[in-house]
C-alpha cells in the first residue's frame, strides 16, 4: 500500500529537469495499492560497441570494392623496346617480357565463361565446311574409327583376346557433328598478390581441371554407388521378412538386370577359360610298351610298407584353417552393383577442342564365337588427321550362333 510521506520537502524554488511523460513516476492516491510490472529492456542490435567493431572492417571492404580496379594492368614501355618510325608509328620489338607469377587467392567457385561462336572467316569453320562437302573423306574418317575401335576391343576385353577377329564384318552407325564454337572455359575472380602490386584479377580454369576439382570436392558418384549397395542389402533382408510372413517379395528391375548381366559375364568367362584350357592342354600320355613292362624290376615290399606308413602319417595331419570357412564368392553381386553404378557417373563429356569434329555412334565387333556391340564417342582433329578423346563402352555381348531354319 502506498502512503504519502509525513514530511515533504519544500521544492517550489528547486530547479526541475524536463522529463517525458513516459518517464514520470505513476501518481497514486493515498491509501491505495500500487501495481509493479517487471519489464525487460532488450538491447538494440546496433549498439555503439558493435558499430565501433564493424567500422574498420567496413572501411577495408569499401576500399577494396571501390578503389581497386577490376583489372589493373600497368604497361611500361622502355626506350629499348620501341622504335619510332618517321611517320609517327611505333615499331614493336620482338623482345619477350617475362610476366611475374603472383599468388592468386580465389573468391568463389569457377563459373562458365560466355559462349562464343565461330565466324565464317575462322579457319576452323572453313575446315568444317570443307569436310562437309567431301563425303569421301567422311567415309574414310568413319572407316578409320571403326578399325581402331575393333582392334582396341579385341586387345582389351579378356575373353576376346584368343578369338579370331573379323575386321570387315559387323554393322556400324556413326554420325559426324560440327561444334558451333570453341570450348567454353571456366573463370574465377580473386585477389592476385605479386612483387609490388595487389590486383583484383580473373583466372581462367580449363574444363578438364574444373572436372577434376569438382569430382575431388564433391564425390557424388561414389556416394550414389554406395547408397545403391546399401539399398540392395536392405531390400534383400526386407524380402526375407516378407517371405516369412507369407507376403510377396518386391523385385527391383535394375537389380535383376545387373544379376543377369553378372551371370552372363561369368558364363562367358568360364567358356573362354575352357577354350583356353583345351587349346593349351598337353597331348595324351602314350601307352606303355610291353618291353618296358618286362624290363622294370620288381618292387621291394619293405619299401612299399615304408611309403604306405609315410602316406598314412601325411594323411593324419590336421586340416588347414581355410577348411573351416566357406570360400568367398569370386564375383559378389554387391561389388558388381557398386562398380556398375560407379561407371555410370554422370560426368559431363568434354567439349571437342578447337578444330575437331565429334564422331559418335555404335559399332559391332565380330569374333569367332561372340559379337560385341560398342558405343563410341570420339573427336577427330582435322589438322593432324587423328582421333583425340576417344572413349567406348560395351553395351551388349552375345554368342555368335546360327539360328535353325524353319521349313
Amino acid at each position: 500500500m502506498y502512503r504519502r510521506a509525513a514530511i515533504r520537502q519544500f521544492s517550489t524554488f528547486k530547479p526541475r529537469q524536463f522529463q517525458f511523460p513516459s518517464r514520470l513516476p505513476p501518481k497514486v492516491a493515498n491509501g491505495q495499492d500500487i501495481r509493479l510490472f517487471r519489464v525487460k529492456f532488450a538491447k538494440p542490435p546496433l549498439r555503439r560497441r558493435i558499430l565501433n567493431g564493424l567500422l574498420p572492417y567496413g572501411i577495408i571492404t569499401i576500399a577494396l570494392w571501390y578503389y581497386l580496379d577490376p583489372i589493373s594492368l600497368e604497361i611500361e614501355i622502355s626506350e629499348d623496346d620501341e622504335k619510332v618510325k618517321p611517320d609517327g608509328s611505333v615499331e614493336e620489338s620482338n623482345v619477350e617480357v617475362e610476366m611475374e607469377d603472383g599468388l592468386f587467392i580465389p573468391f568463389g567457385w569457377p563459373k562458365k565463361e560466355q559462349k562464343t561462336y565461330f565466324k565464317g572467316s575462322d579457319p576452323e569453320w572453313k575446315a568444317y565446311v570443307k569436310l562437309g562437302r567431301d563425303p569421301k573423306r567422311q567415309l574414310e574418317v568413319q572407316a578409320a574409327l571403326i578399325k581402331e575401335i575393333r582392334m582396341e576391343v579385341a586387345q582389351t576385353v579378356q575373353g576376346l583376346k584368343h578369338q579370331k577377329l573379323f575386321l570387315d564384318q559387323g554393322r556400324s552407325l556413326l554420325s559426324i557433328t560440327y561444334p558451333e564454337g570453341p570450348p567454353q572455359d571456366y573463370g574465377v575472380s580473386g585477389l592476385e598478390i605479386g612483387d609490388g602490386f595487389i590486383a583484383w584479377s580473373k583466372k581462367i580454369v580449363p574444363e578438364d581441371e574444373y572436372q577434376k576439382l569438382s569430382r575431388t570436392i564433391m564425390p557424388l558418384t561414389g556416394l550414389r554407388a554406395g547408397w545403391k549397395v546399401i539399398r540392395y542389402h536392405y531390400n534383400e533382408q526386407a524380402n526375407k521378412v516378407r517371405q516369412y510372413f507369407g507376403l510377396k517379395p518386391k523385385i527391383d528391375p535394375e537389380t535383376m538386370e545387373l544379376k543377369l548381366m553378372l551371370v552372363r559375364l561369368l558364363a562367358a568367362r568360364k567358356k573362354a577359360e575352357q577354350r583356353e584350357r583345351k587349346r593349351m592342354s598337353p597331348p595324351l600320355v602314350p601307352p606303355i610298351n610291353k618291353k618296358e613292362e618286362t624290363s622294370t624290376p620288381l618292387s621291394d615290399p619293405k619299401a612299399e610298407s615304408s611309403t604306405s606308413a609315410e602316406s598314412g602319417s601325411g594323411k593324419a595331419q590336421p586340416p588347414r584353417l581355410s577348411a573351416f570357412f566357406p570360400k568367398a564368392d569370386p564375383a559378389p553381386i554387391s561389388t558388381f552393383i557398386f562398380m556398375q553404378n560407379l561407371l555410370k557417373r554422370d560426368r559431363a563429356k568434354p567439349q571437342p577442342p578447337a578444330g575437331c569434329v565429334e564422331v559418335k555412334g555404335w559399332i559391332e565387333v565380330v569374333h569367332q564365337h561372340t559379337v560385341v556391340t560398342v558405343d563410341v564417342d570420339s573427336n577427330y582433329d582435322l589438322h593432324t588427321n587423328s582421333f583425340v578423346d576417344k572413349t567406348w563402352t560395351i553395351q551388349r555381348i552375345r554368342d555368335k550362333t546360327v539360328s535353325p531354319r524353319v521349313r
